[in-house]
């Protein structure tokens, strides 16, 4: 323990630790919840909050239920295509580009797509197209 490594005396660390968890700042589960509001917030999709927490060796069982518990805001990812679709102006294959940022990012392929396409960057047939070329990779 880190307070033992510094020399704390055992009554010390026994009242901080008892302070610890009067106030829930030990409680994991609350720890996920912040950490999914924050990563929700910086505009991480769902999928990449997910890898992340498993790479962190958090129960599924956990993750499910913390992310039950914090729901993205759908519009939210508009909102950020919207910002990005600024960043990309007046470059060559700017759908793609948005594409391969948000799914980067965590977001679902279908859900990004239905969004561009909403936006007029990609069309029905440009989705067929990738779909059936992904097919033989």
């Amino acid at each position: 323990m880190r307070l033992k490594k510094r020399g704390y005396s055992p009554s010390i660390i026994k009242e901080i630790l008892a302070y610890l968890e009067e106030n829930n700042y030990l409680d994991d589960r609350n720890f996920y919840r912040e950490y999914i509001r924050a990563a929700l917030k910086k505009g991480y999709g769902r999928y990449r909050i997910i890898a992340n927490l498993k790479r962190w060796g958090v129960a599924p069982e956990a993750i499910t239920q913390a992310l039950k518990e914090e729901q993205p805001d759908p519009s939210r990812l508009e909102e950020l295509l919207r910002k990005r679709l600024i960043y990309y102006r007046g470059k060559k294959n700017i759908g793609q580009k948005l594409l391969r940022y948000f799914v980067n990012r965590g977001f679902s392929y279908e859900e990004v797509m239905q969004k561009l396409e909403e936006l007029g960057l990609f069309s029905y047939e440009d989705r067929c197209f990738k779909k059936a070329f992904f097919r033989f990779f």
